[in-house]
């Protein structure tokens, strides 16, 4: 229970270590970072760990099968090294991304997260907050 709020703070500090950005060169313009990417990551990073926690409800749960193959018959060490590993992935992948590729990127993999959390929720699965497992 410890370890998984550790991880999940530790997300979090490294996400946001990411969204801190100067500019070194005054035509370096493509890499600013706005307050529209720091919402579109925050609110990633918010599905993704609900996404989580709904992963590890099926996986604990006989009554549902998760979809996702790369996911099945993972143990919890397995599929917390995969949300957190994802997690700083997608922090990074945006960080580097040049705008408006990043602003895409965020947006349409935000509404892939956001519909699968949805989606889980409307068949009746919901999360176990991290401390509750």
């Amino acid at each position: 229970m410890l370890y998984r709020i550790i991880i999940l703070c530790s997300i979090i500090f490294i996400s946001s270590c990411t969204l801190h950005h100067q500019k070194k060169d005054p035509n370096e313009v493509y890499r600013e970072w706005n307050w529209q990417h720091t919402a579109l990551e925050i609110n990633w990073q918010i599905f993704h760990v609900a996404d989580w926690m709904q992963t590890e409800t099926i996986l604990r749960n006989d009554r549902f099968i998760e979809a996702n193959p790369l996911m099945r018959g993972m143990d919890k060490w397995e599929t917390t090294a995969f949300f957190a590993v994802t997690s700083i992935l997608h922090a990074f992948i945006s960080y580097a991304l040049p705008d408006p590729y990043r602003t895409w990127f965020q947006g349409i993999t935000l509404g892939a997260k956001g519909s699968t959390v949805l989606f889980n929720a409307g068949i009746g699965i919901y999360f176990t907050p991290p401390w509750k497992l």
